[in-house]
């Protein structure tokens, strides 16, 4: 028998078995698959805690001009780009690839606050020239814009001159305490989201929004009440 020969046995011996093999299945008993879960679970999440308290925390207050107490983040560092101050408060948590422009060279007194509470979803962008105030309790949801600027001057020969934003351009946001605002939304310059205000998601709000009012829509406009907020009927 020749050493090809061998060869061509071993090869197709391990074939069929290996077929037998992917078909087969492995079930562990319940009590057993719980422990696996519940442990990954827990690794994740005391993995997740080690690096935010021992590493990511320790950078953002570098760069952070106050950071409260009980300050969590999943995942990598902010991009943080510019000067500006950047103002953190308790209980607030932060979930990754957030970006924050403050742009100190448009304004002196460029800032970002952020209020006790409050749950910055994943790929949130923050663009500042002079300041965005967010408010306690609130949750932004994720790949949500906010910003007080066009980014960039609206004239297209400034634009190829590259002017920067002028400051006649650069308008507050203000979002006030206990706003929900749906994934992928977008809050442009110049917007007060009122106190209890509910932004549907993918919205883009181009004006301000009175309290306790759900909006939707390009441009976003106020369509309803929060549920319970609504005003009693005058009576007769």
């Amino acid at each position: 028998m020749t050493e090809e020969h061998k060869e061509g046995k071993l090869f197709n011996f391990m074939k069929r078995n290996a077929k037998r093999l992917i078909k087969a299945k492995f079930v562990l008993p319940k009590p057993i698959c719980r422990f696996l879960f519940k442990e990954r679970v827990f690794r994740q999440y005391a993995w997740t805690y080690i690096k935010s308290k021992l590493y990511y925390e320790n950078i953002m207050r570098y760069r952070c001009k106050e950071i409260g107490e009980n300050f969590l983040l999943f995942g990598e560092v902010p991009f943080m780009e510019g000067d500006g101050d950047i103002i953190i408060g308790n209980n607030v948590t932060m979930y990754g690839k957030v970006v924050m422009f403050t742009g100190g060279d448009i304004h002196k007194d460029s800032k970002i606050v952020i209020g006790d509470n409050t749950s910055i979803g994943f790929g949130v962008v923050f663009r500042t020239a002079r300041e965005i105030i967010i408010g306690k309790n609130c949750m932004i949801g994720g790949g949500t814009r906010i910003s007080d600027n066009d980014g960039h001057p609206i004239h297209a020969k400034r634009t190829e001159e590259n002017t920067k934003v002028p400051l006649e351009d650069v308008k507050p946001v203000i979002i006030e305490d206990d706003v929900w605002i749906g994934e992928q939304s977008k809050i442009l310059k110049g917007v007060t989201i009122g106190k209890g205000s509910i932004i549907s998601t993918g919205s883009i709000v181009t004006k301000s929004i009175p309290p306790m009012k759900i909006a939707m829509g390009n441009p976003a406009r106020a369509v309803m009440w929060v549920p319970g907020a609504e005003p009693e009927k005058e009576q007769n």
